[in-house]
Formats: C-alpha cells, sequence, structure tokens
C-alpha cells in the first residue's frame, strides 16, 4: 500500500487562543438533534446499542468537562516521531494528562484516513474520556479539510458550476468546524499490537472493502500511536505547559453558550535546551547555572504527582547521571586510607 501523504487541502491555523471557541462551537453542535441525525455520528456507537444520540452527548460532555490542549509545532513533530518507534502500549488511568478533554495539534498527525472512495483527509484533534474500561477517543478532521477534499476528488469529472453546488452542499452538510473520522476504545491495562478495533468497520458505497479496511487501520495505528506519545510526553520534563485565555469576545460568547466550557487552552511546547555555559577558569568560584559536566545521582524515591487523578504516589527513581550527553564527567574523590608507623 502506498502510504505517502496525500494533500487534502489548505488546513486553517488554529492559533492556541482560537481553540476553546472552536470546542465551544463543537459542543454545540454535538448537544444538538441535528448532529445525533447526521451520517457521521451515526457510524459511532461504541457497543452498538446507546444510540448516537448518547454518543454525541457523551463526547459534548467529555470536551465540556475536560481541558483544552494545543500542541506545538515542534512538540507535534516530536509526537509523530516517537510514535512510530511504538510498539505496544500498556494504558492506565493516569497516562492521559486529564481524564478527558481535547487536543489539537499544530499540523495534520496523518493525511491517509479514507472517508469516501478516494477521498482522503488528515487528522488534527482527538478528544478522549472515560468510558466503559478504558478511553472513548476520537480523532477529527476540520471541516475546510473535508470539504475540500471531496471538491479536489471530483475536480475533473465536474464543470466549475457543478463543483461550486458540489462546495456548498458539502458546507450545508458539514455545520461544525470539526467533523469525527474514526472511533475507538482504549482498554485500561491492555498491551494489545496497535491498531485497537475501530468502531465502524463498513466501508463507503462503492469502495473496495477488502482496500478500505487496510487504508483506514494503517492511519488508526498512525493516529492512536501519535496519540499515547502525545499523553507521554506531556507528563515528561522534556513538555512545557502553559495556559493561555480566549480573545475577550470569545470569552463572552463561550460563557452565553455555556457556562461551564473552558476558556482557557493548556499550550504544549518543548522544553528549551541552553547552550552550557564556558568552563570556568581555575582558581575561580564557578557561578550556579546550566550543568557543565555530568554529575551522577544515586537512586532513590520520589513523590511523583498526576495531574488526571489529582494523587501523589511514591516512585523508585533508578541511578542516572544529569547534565549534557556530551559533557565530561564528573572527576569525584576517593578516598584513601593512609598507615602511619
Amino acid at each position: 500500500m502506498n502510504t505517502a501523504n496525500r494533500a487534502a487541502g489548505p488546513a486553517p491555523v488554529y492559533e492556541p487562543r482560537h481553540v476553546p471557541q472552536l470546542a465551544a462551537d463543537l459542543v454545540a453542535w454535538l448537544s444538538s438533534d441535528q448532529a445525533a441525525e447526521s451520517e457521521e455520528e451515526t457510524q459511532f456507537d461504541p457497543d452498538g446499542q446507546d444510540g448516537p444520540r448518547c454518543s454525541t452527548h457523551r463526547t459534548a460532555e467529555f470536551i465540556r468537562s475536560g481541558r483544552l490542549f494545543a500542541v506545538s509545532a515542534e512538540m507535534t513533530g516530536e509526537s509523530v516521531r516517537a510514535g512510530g518507534q511504538l510498539t505496544a502500549y500498556r494504558l492506565e488511568e493516569r497516562t492521559p494528562p486529564y481524564p478527558s478533554g481535547l487536543v489539537v495539534w499544530h499540523a495534520p498527525i496523518t493525511n491517509q484516513i479514507p472517508v469516501q472512495d478516494d477521498v482522503h483527509v488528515p487528522v488534527i484533534a482527538a478528544s478522549w474520556g472515560r468510558y466503559s474500561h478504558g478511553f472513548e477517543v476520537r480523532f477529527w478532521t476540520t471541516r475546510e479539510h473535508i470539504v475540500e477534499a471531496l471538491v479536489t476528488v471530483n475536480a475533473r469529472a465536474l464543470a466549475p458550476a457543478a463543483l461550486g453546488r458540489l462546495r456548498a452542499d458539502a458546507r450545508a452538510r458539514f455545520v461544525a468546524p470539526l467533523v469525527p473520522v474514526s472511533s475507538t476504545v482504549m482498554y485500561l491495562d491492555d498491551a494489545p499490537e496497535w491498531p485497537c478495533p475501530p468502531l465502524t468497520t463498513s466501508a463507503p458505497p462503492g469502495a473496495d472493502v477488502a482496500l478500505y479496511l487496510v487504508e483506514y487501520m494503517s492511519a488508526m495505528e498512525s493516529c492512536e500511536r501519535t496519540l499515547m506519545a502525545t499523553w507521554m510526553r506531556m507528563g515528561e520534563e522534556v513538555a512545557v505547559q502553559s495556559r493561555e485565555q480566549a480573545d475577550r469576545a470569545a470569552r463572552k460568547r463561550i460563557a452565553r453558550l455555556d457556562p461551564r466550557l473552558p476558556s482557557e487552552v493548556r499550550l504544549v511546547t518543548l522544553r528549551r535546551v541552553s547552550e552550557p555555559p564556558a568552563a570556568p577558569v581555575a582558581g575561580e568560584r564557578r557561578p550556579r547555572g546550566p550543568l557543565t559536566e555530568l554529575q551522577p545521582v544515586r537512586g532513590h524515591w520520589k513523590n511523583v504527582y498526576f495531574p488526571s487523578t489529582g494523587t501523589y504516589e511514591y516512585r523508585e527513581i533508578a541511578p542516572y547521571k544529569r547534565g549534557p550527553k556530551d559533557a565530561p564527567e564528573r572527576q569525584t574523590a576517593v578516598p584513601v586510607g593512609v598507615l602511619r608507623r
């Protein structure tokens, strides 16, 4: 199968301050009757019994009661790279940075999710929340991506007037700023190989079912790997989270829609590594600052805080060496006993 990325049209730039408004519009759509009756939502019913109305309302509550995250360009690239190196995972309840929420990546993490025959769209966001014995996860594309993808596929077959009508019909069909493209349940305390079973395996009309499932499962694997890597990176020292508020006008609109909706987003970036200073002159006291040599650290116990559960837990830290990787190792003094007659 050709795994080259397929372009699916221009993507809107979601600045971190735009994410709360994006989430508010999405929650308003998911809470409406129109969402439960839409073709996209009727596909994603985890156990086949709740029905699309319960599924959409549950996802809306995940976002409403959760936290919003915006991942920077560097962090997005690092998550995609790290996700490609994962072989399997063991999901714990505290693995996500919060029990529920919405994460929006700076750039698409994959361009290969098939939604119709020859129509592939990128994934730009993911939502999650506790469901059954794991986390229900949805991956989302943008409205602009899916509309332009439909127009691009039919560009040669339709006249300009027909393409204009197709674009207008697509915009009327996809009302929300984000459109669901896949959904799954990632179970706790399980270490399966990727990908998790999808919640829908029905191919679009006219599509080759075998080829569709191969492409779909491959794209799902890539998305799940990147999401897991993003969650794990958020809990490491390599990541820095800073809070940003929505614009004043957006905050007022969000409060009118639903006072329970979050109005701030956490921007996740990579920690900047500063260059080590020059070595101090012999005889001078070394100034405090970044380490210039490798220092051995003995094994110890550390009280680690897990924000997803709001609890602390003692974890054993193995011996390690801190400092720049290319720095020389500190020469420690060795006690020597002297015998006197």
